[in-house]
C-alpha cells in the first residue's frame, strides 16, 4: 500500500531554518557562558576583598580559637572600663554597663562550656573572668 511519492508530497527542508536553529543554539550557549561568568564575578568581591586586605599593611588574621574568643570579649570589657589606653590626648571613657555586659557574656560562655573545655581552656577562661570581675569592682 505504499504509493509512489511525487514531487509535491516530499518534505522540503528549508536551509534557512537550519541556519536559524544553529544561530539560536549558539546564542544560547553564549548566554549560558555569560551567566556563568557573571555568577563567578558575583562571588569574586569576597576574594577581591581578601586580596586587597592581603595587600594592605595589616597583620594577617589569626585562626579562630577559643582563647581568641575569650580574649576578644575580655578586651572589649577592659576597654569599656577605661583600662586600655586611647589615642594621644584622649581620656578613656568608662561605660560600666557595657563592661558588665562583656563580663556577663564570658560568664555565660563559662556556664555553657562546662565540662567541654580542655584544662588549659577552662583555666584561661576562669582566670580571665576573675581578673575582669576584680577590675570591675575596683573601677566601680
Amino acid at each position: 500500500m505504499s504509493e509512489p511519492q511525487d514531487e509535491s508530497s516530499k518534505i522540503v527542508v528549508d536551509e534557512d531554518y537550519k541556519e536559524q536553529v544553529a544561530r539560536e543554539r549558539e546564542q544560547l550557549k553564549e548566554q549560558e557562558a555569560a551567566e556563568a561568568v557573571a555568577e563567578t564575578e558575583a562571588k569574586a568581591p569576597s576574594q577581591e576583598a581578601t586580596s586587597s586586605q592581603e595587600k594592605s599593611d595589616l597583620p594577617p588574621v589569626p585562626p579562630p580559637t577559643f582563647e581568641l574568643l575569650v580574649s576578644s570579649l575580655a578586651t572589649q570589657g577592659a576597654a569599656a572600663m577605661g583600662l586600655l589606653p586611647m589615642g594621644e590626648g584622649e581620656e578613656p571613657q568608662v561605660h560600666l554597663d557595657h563592661a558588665k555586659h562583656f563580663i556577663d557574656m564570658l560568664g555565660i560562655l563559662e556556664d555553657k562550656t562546662t565540662n567541654n573545655l580542655s584544662a588549659d581552656e577552662s583555666k584561661f577562661l576562669t582566670e580571665t573572668l576573675h581578673q575582669l570581675r576584680m577590675a570591675f569592682v575596683q573601677v566601680k
